[in-house]
């Protein structure tokens, strides 16, 4: 069997060994099928160690950080090839044109997570008006375009507020939202990412 390392950010692997392999790394098995059940005899082993997929999670969001546009699909249009989202910038709501293509990469959040990693493999047609979509692409000079690469989404809600109230033991957080003008209750679970606004943001 021969073993290759991915590094973090490298498309071409490197030679390795069945020593690199340890708890939590990811790796990508070929070969045949064993004669017992859910076995493999394996020709060669590509790994990719947990420092790297922990690495390669960083330079993703740091990607979607400064490539990426988010907002609320208004319109989509399969046969021009574009998906209309609402975003929210500092002069207030505008529309952005997401233009599509046959490269696109389309995942939709599952139901119950809002983790890219639990976003599972879709199309442009599933898309629909109110859903929630981030894109990942260039945009024009105006910011009113962005080719997209990939596009992920799903029908789940995001706003900003203003804290009433923190309960950090039961993990429950009372806004006021900023669009409505409601109250509402954030339920912070373990898994929940939380982070800090820098102060140009929070304004």
């Amino acid at each position: 069997t021969r073993y290759w390392r991915l590094p973090a950010g490298e498309k071409t692997p490197q030679k390795a060994a069945s020593s690199d392999v340890a708890t939590g790394d990811r790796v990508l098995a070929r070969g045949e099928a064993g004669s017992a059940a859910n076995t493999l005899t394996a020709s060669s082993v590509i790994v990719m160690t947990k420092a790297d997929i922990a690495k390669k999670q960083a330079m993703d969001r740091a990607e979607w950080l400064r490539r990426g546009i988010a907002g609320q699909v208004t319109a989509v249009d399969p046969n021009a090839g574009d998906i209309t989202i609402s975003t929210q910038s500092a002069e207030g709501r505008k529309p952005v044109t997401v233009d599509v293509s046959a490269t696109t990469a389309y995942r939709r959040y599952a139901p119950d997570s809002v983790k890219f990693a639990d976003a599972k493999a879709s199309t442009l047609t599933e898309i629909q008006p109110g859903d929630q979509l981030r894109a990942l692409g260039d945009k024009n000079e105006d910011g009113t375009h962005v080719k997209a690469e990939q596009v992920v989404f799903g029908s789940f809600r995001t706003f900003a507020g203003t804290v009433i109230s923190a309960d950090p033991a039961d993990g429950i957080v009372q806004v006021t939202d900023l669009e409505t003008k409601k109250p509402v209750t954030v339920h912070v679970a373990q898994e929940t990412l939380v982070r800090t606004l820098p102060q140009w943001a929070a304004m």
